[in-house]
């Protein structure tokens, strides 16, 4: 029997939630490797640094996915080895489609990098909704009238711009009044078969983080 992938990261929901999103959409089970920082004030990074040379990556870092003998790290990376092994339509319906995702990831993780580094400096939460401001308009128009974001059909794209909804829902609590079309974006990712599930069991991985 062929054994379960494990997908490491962080004790926190971060860059690993929207890969356990799709894994969840997929439905294929994996193991979970977690590392937790210590205490405050130093919360020491020593439960991952200390076995990070040891897990045989090419370039260690969190996340990673080891799949057999078979281990990869970079978020995107995963996304699309895991659409790619399990499921392949998430990669795009076409090869104009699935430019278009690899293009939005770009825009897309920059605005993730905006809006979440400075959450970890202790910057003022005004700036980060000015980048919202700033960046959010052209990914919707973009985005248009799709059901997801290139299209009408789900990609790995998705799951990862869903954790960045989220985020900026908790930063910007008015986030859908002022881009109600994110929250229909946010409601077709949500209501996906076995997602949904997932995210309305108060049990759940990311209901805990």
């Amino acid at each position: 029997m062929e054994s379960k992938p494990t997908l490491g990261y962080w004790k926190i929901r971060g860059l690993g939630a929207g890969i356990r999103y799709q894994m969840k959409y997929i439905g294929a089970e994996y193991n979970v490797e977690e590392y937790e920082q210590g205490p405050a004030p130093g919360f020491s990074r020593a439960p991952w640094t200390d076995v990070k040379p040891k897990q045989g990556l090419d370039f260690p870092n969190l996340p990673y996915f080891k799949d057999g003998d078979f281990s990869i790290t970079e978020t995107a990376a995963i996304h699309i080895y895991v659409a790619d092994k399990w499921m392949p339509a998430l990669l795009g319906d076409s090869a104009e489609q699935r430019a278009k995702v690899n293009m939005l990831y770009g825009i897309i993780f920059e605005l993730k990098l905006k809006v979440t580094i400075p959450c970890y400096m202790g910057s003022d939460r005004s700036n980060l909704i000015s980048e919202m401001n700033a960046r959010l308009p052209g990914i919707l128009k973009f985005i248009g009238d799709n059901k997801f974001i290139v299209g009408n059909s789900v990609t790995w794209l998705d799951f990862y711009f869903f954790e960045l909804i989220e985020l900026m829902k908790f930063l910007m609590p008015n986030l859908f009044e002022v881009f109600p079309a994110l929250q229909e974006l946010h409601r077709a990712v949500k209501e996906l078969p076995k997602l949904k599930e997932y995210l309305d069991d108060p049990e759940s991985l990311d209901n805990n983080r």
